[in-house]
């Protein structure tokens, strides 16, 4: 399943990697798309956040880390992470991929951030824009 943040205007915000050249170098980006572009929805599911503040506060706590830049690694860096951040869950994930092909994504990525610059973690960019933005919630420090 692919977790995403809904938003106004008919829209989401999810972690991608749409264009070729950053999948080769197993990145990702935050980016918004129109909901008519969600294949599958049967796979979706609702999170309601146990918080004092409305749904348009998340959304504008996703709206901030759009464009993030980040490796992507399905332990740690991945859409669940993303999400979990906009609700202030920081600390884990509940996916851990564990199969042969996620281990071969997990190596390709290591190798890859030899070759190329780095970016920082997600978790940290995200934090930064959504502090930089005062969109923190009361339990986050």
């Amino acid at each position: 399943a692919h977790v995403v943040i809904i938003t106004e205007n008919q829209k989401y915000i999810h972690v991608s990697s749409p264009q070729l050249k950053l999948k080769m170098r197993a990145r990702a980006l935050i980016c918004e798309e129109s909901q008519d572009t969600l294949t599958n929805e049967d796979l979706c599911f609702v999170v309601n956040p146990k918080n004092d503040k409305p749904p348009e506060y998340y959304s504008k706590r996703a709206q901030v880390c759009k464009e993030i830049r980040f490796y992507y690694v399905a332990k740690s860096a991945n859409c669940e992470t993303f999400c979990n951040g906009v609700h202030g869950i920081w600390d884990s994930n509940i996916q851990v991929p564990k199969g042969k092909v996620q281990k071969g994504a997990n190596v390709f990525t290591k190798t890859s951030k030899l070759f190329k610059q780095n970016d920082d973690p997600l978790v940290d960019q995200m934090r930064m824009r959504i502090r930089d933005n005062n969109l923190i919630l009361p339990y986050e420090k």
